[in-house]
């Protein structure tokens, strides 16, 4: 999910609940916040909050902190602008973050290497540590990748 909000709200953890209650695995944004709280719905528990990290590792200037599950790559990203003029352009955020991290974990599903029963215990396995040691509040459990710890 690619959007937040500063407050919760009843309809959108219903609906987080019901997706979750139906086997599905919600991947959020955690915000571009200068540095501040967590938004929801990446602020639900039951949501994997990814945050975003430039090449060199470093969280990104504008992202939140809190609750965060896991980081990415999110800045400096290039994507394509359409329409009259297309043309490439670099743009960053958590969002961006986020969706580089549900193609991990779906990768990691489809290959069954994890579980969506227990996404976030596997997932643990497949992340590099970064910041402090452990678990977080700007980098989480660390970036996401591909490759099994050994």
């Amino acid at each position: 999910m690619s959007f937040g909000i500063q407050k919760d709200d009843a309809r959108l953890r219903a609906a987080v609940e019901k997706a979750i209650n139906h086997d599905i695995i919600i991947v959020a944004a955690a915000g571009n916040t200068l540095g501040l709280y967590t938004e929801y719905p990446a602020k639900y528990e039951s949501v994997l909050s990814i945050s975003a990290i430039d090449k060199n590792m470093k969280i990104y200037k504008y992202a939140a902190k809190g609750k965060i599950d896991f980081v990415a790559p999110g800045v400096d990203i290039v994507a394509i602008k359409t329409g009259k003029l297309s043309h490439q352009k670099e743009l960053s955020g958590t969002s961006f973050a986020t969706a580089y991290a549900t193609g991990i974990i779906a990768s990691l599903l489809n290959n069954k290497e994890i579980h969506k029963e227990t996404v976030h215990k596997d997932l643990l396995e497949y992340s590099k540590d970064l910041g402090e040691s452990g678990c977080d509040d700007l980098y989480g459990c660390g970036l996401l990748t591909l490759n099994h710890r050994k």
